[in-house]
């Protein structure tokens, strides 16, 4: 069995022990965005993790019919830039 298999076969233990570890969490989140404190998701990841991002994009947008972008840090590091995060759920990968 190669290393890819290997963690293939590992997702759902993994992504479950994530679940029970921050379940309180995911729950505050999903509450939040039931009650539209969240208009919007911004994702943060650089390489592998920026791929993550783009695929979250999807999942946010078919099954939660939420907007999400990646974010643009040189907006605030290069360019002094203002977004105006209120009311959006920001993740860093």
């Amino acid at each position: 069995m190669t290393k890819m298999q290997q963690e293939i076969n590992e997702q759902a233990d993994i992504l479950a022990a994530i679940y029970e570890k921050n379940a309180k969490t995911l729950d505050a989140l999903r509450d939040a965005y039931k009650s539209h404190t969240i208009t919007h998701i911004c994702m943060a990841g650089r390489g592998t993790s920026d791929f993550a991002c783009v695929y979250a994009e999807y999942l946010f947008g078919v099954y939660l019919g939420i907007n999400s972008a990646l974010a643009c840090p040189s907006v605030l590091t290069l360019y002094g830039g203002k977004p105006d995060y209120t009311k959006s759920l920001v993740i860093a990968v």
